[in-house]
């Protein structure tokens, strides 16, 4: 997705690579305008070409901006373009973490 913070997300990038964005929603930041009824938090980890639209990404842009997931996997080593890494931690149903036994066939 497109990087939406309240700067100029190329000039922070630049200067402090692809960092992790985190938002506390119930502060109402970034959306003050919109009033949250609920704590959580919102984590934006930032992929390749950030600055624009999905729907306007190229191969270009995906090279220019390649963002902060670091390559295979590796653990993140704090260079602008390998701030983070995932992994599969699995699966679960909503009917599982519900408790709820039950049976589809």
């Amino acid at each position: 997705g497109q990087c939406t913070g309240p700067w100029p997300c190329d000039a922070q990038f630049a200067k402090y690579g692809y960092f992790v964005g985190c938002n506390n929603l119930s502060t109402g930041f970034p959306f003050p305008d919109f009033p949250v009824y609920y704590s959580g938090l919102w984590y934006s980890l930032p992929g390749s070409c950030s600055e624009k639209m999905f729907t306007e990404q190229s191969m270009e842009c995906r090279v220019d901006q390649p963002g902060g997931h670091c390559p295979d996997n590796e653990k993140p080593t704090g260079k602008g373009t390998c701030t983070y890494s995932y992994e599969s931690a699995g699966e679960i149903s909503l009917d599982e973490l519900e408790g709820l036994d039950v049976s589809y066939e």
